[in-house]
């Protein structure tokens, strides 16, 4: 009966073993710090280029106006990415957590459920079936 409750622990420990490190990998392999100071420094790059623009006369002072708005829009809406990336990154390690702990316990339960505890022991005082005849 041991060994076949250390071989269900190796299954579930088996079926751990693929679910959970997606789950409790870091975010990127960038930090996120370097990642905003980096896009931070493209955008800047591009104010430059728009700014420049306006002065060789590329751009009316309109277009120039409604690219710039657009610029700003793109950087909040990345600083705003940032920040909730950071909660579905808690929520996915929750998960994870939940996991770990609701997978064991759900096929504990479903052995007592649907399977017969007793039957390794049955199958071993029962004596061996003769087929002679």
């Amino acid at each position: 009966m041991l060994t076949f409750w250390i071989i269900c622990a190796l299954m579930i420990l088996f079926t751990l073993w693929f679910v959970l490190p997606p789950l409790f990998q870091g975010k990127a392999e960038t930090k996120p710090d370097e990642s905003g100071a980096a896009n931070l420094l493209v955008y800047q790059d591009q104010h430059r280029e728009l700014e420049a623009d306006l002065k060789n006369g590329l751009l009316t002072d309109a277009q120039y106006q409604q690219d710039k708005e657009e610029l700003e829009r793109r950087l909040l809406a990345e600083v705003g990415d940032e920040k909730h990336a950071h909660s579905r990154w808690v929520a996915t390690r929750k998960l994870g957590y939940a996991l770990a702990v609701a997978i064991p316990v759900a096929a504990i339960v479903f052995y007592f459920v649907v399977g017969n505890p007793r039957a390794i022991e049955d199958q071993r005082s029962a004596p061996p079936n003769s087929i002679n005849r």
